[in-house]
């Protein structure tokens, strides 16, 4: 973590490059792929669009429980929710895989699934992260997040 970064001061926008050891990336990875078999079976077939039509090419769930429930919220405790202030209620992880031809278009989160904050984690490929302003579309900000950076 970077020596400027202090949890008690508020944030709008944070990157942490190589966040996660590729160990925990790793892991991480591998706990995601076993939920998604767990709840899609093993032939991994992908959605055509979202209800909204925001989303293309993916497939999705929430996690409470892991395989390896101890180790998992290990890393989520040492390396994103000790980040935020301690009081903060977490929602359930939400998981997202995109197909190669996938993809997320422009879109303001539904508070009450996705919570106030926004934590974007690649773990297979590098992928950038658009962040528009909701009244003033030509104001954005791209992100490039790379395997292990949140």
């Amino acid at each position: 973590m970077y020596k400027w970064y202090n949890r008690s001061e508020n944030h709008d926008f944070i990157i942490l490059p190589n966040h996660f050891t590729s160990l925990e990336q790793e892991f991480l990875l591998d706990q995601s792929l076993k939920k998604f078999k767990r709840v899609f079976g093993k032939k991994v077939t992908y959605q055509d669009a979202h209800f909204d039509g925001v989303i293309h090419g993916y497939r999705e769930c929430q996690s409470t429980h892991w395989d390896d429930d101890e180790k998992t919220n290990e890393i989520f405790n040492k390396k994103i929710f000790s980040l935020f202030p301690e009081n903060l209620r977490w929602l359930p992880v939400h998981l997202l895989e995109l197909a190669n031809y996938g993809g997320i278009k422009a879109h303001i989160d539904n508070v009450e699934y996705s919570g106030n904050i926004v934590a974007g984690v690649c773990l297979m490929s590098s992928i950038v992260m658009r962040l528009r302003h909701k009244d003033n579309p030509q104001f954005y900000f791209d992100a490039l997040l790379e395997p292990g950076f949140t």
